[in-house]
């Protein structure tokens, strides 16, 4: 059975992007897949690619929407937020299409990719700065959404889940979908700017069980069934984090989902010119989720960010 691919260009003002629609012989859901939301984060964009070049050759059912580029001008400067602007486009949806050129952006991502779908997976990575374990997220409120998004989440056979609690914060792409009924996913993984062949390999694996998991593919009868370590906690990493206490040298004393107890530093940053270190210590215990990768830290920066043990939606 053939796959029919049309690629079509979607302007918004400024900026742009490329939707890929890739339509299978029968009908069935439709998968919207995002990459290059922040610029930094190449692991996405080298996934959908490999994703297109896989699905073309498969028996397809439905549709899949994939936008590999979200943010073309963040991708080529390789930086998290838009040049022009300013704007962190992961925290600007569902969007404005008359707002500034970021909130622009997300308005045509919105209604091009998120809204015609039943379900979404926003494939990032930790970016330049950051350190993070491979993971599949998604957000509980209770409802049957979220109930869905676990599933969805736990087919794609990552190493970690995390759930997030309550409500999601504003401007995501999964609170956009979620408000709109839409099960999502994201995705995190190892990150300092480079698509690894070992990430992009496990995001394209982990899409293909999702597709499966929503019957988009037949199902992979020798796929292995994974136990992935449950985490839970907040998924704002902008709020909820351990922060540099000084500007200065990161010297880390963690490393991704070590186990930290309440008063065990996580970091030294250390002054470079009076050699000065200050301790940055966990408040709680945890499991680290997310660590600076880069030395140089500004006071007030995120440094690290914990989680919790968790038993699944409804704990």
């Amino acid at each position: 059975m053939s796959v029919v691919r049309s690629l079509r260009r979607v302007e918004a003002g400024e900026l742009g992007f490329t939707l890929v629609e890739l339509r299978g012989a029968q009908p069935g859901p439709v998968v919207a897949v995002l990459g290059g939301v922040h610029g930094d984060e190449p692991e996405g964009v080298a996934s959908a690619h490999r994703l297109i070049e896989r699905l073309e050759r498969a028996p397809l059912r439905g549709t899949v929407l994939l936008v590999p580029v979200c943010n073309e001008a963040a991708f080529a400067a390789c930086a998290r937020r838009s040049p022009g602007d300013g704007g962190d486009l992961a925290r600007s949806f569902p969007g404005d299409a008359r707002g500034a050129p970021t909130a622009r952006l997300a308005a045509a991502l919105h209604g091009n990719a998120i809204e015609p779908a039943d379900a979404l997976v926003d494939l990032h990575s930790a970016g330049v700065h950051y350190a993070m374990p491979r993971l599949a997220g998604f957000v509980d409120d209770g409802s049957e959404t979220s109930r869905t998004a676990e599933r969805l989440a736990l087919s794609m056979g990552l190493p970690v889940v995390w759930r997030h609690r309550g409500e999601p914060p504003p401007g995501r792409t999964l609170t956009a979908a979620h408000a709109a009924g839409i099960p999502a996913v994201y995705t995190e993984t190892g990150g300092g700017g480079v698509a690894r062949g070992v990430d992009v390999g496990a995001y394209v694996r982990g899409v293909t069980g999702l597709l499966e998991a929503l019957e988009l593919l037949p199902r992979n009868r020798a796929r292995i069934a994974s136990r992935p370590l449950r985490l839970a906690g907040a998924g704002d990493l902008d709020a909820a984090a351990i922060r540099a206490p000084r500007t200065g040298l990161v010297e880390p004393c963690v490393r991704t989902l070590d186990e930290v107890v309440a008063g065990d530093p996580v970091a030294h940053v250390l002054d470079p010119v009076s050699g000065e270190r200050t301790a940055a210590c966990a408040e709680r215990d945890g499991t680290v989720v997310l660590m600076r990768r880069t030395g140089s830290i500004a006071a007030g920066e995120s440094l690290c960010h914990l989680a919790e043990p968790d038993a699944g939606v409804g704990a």
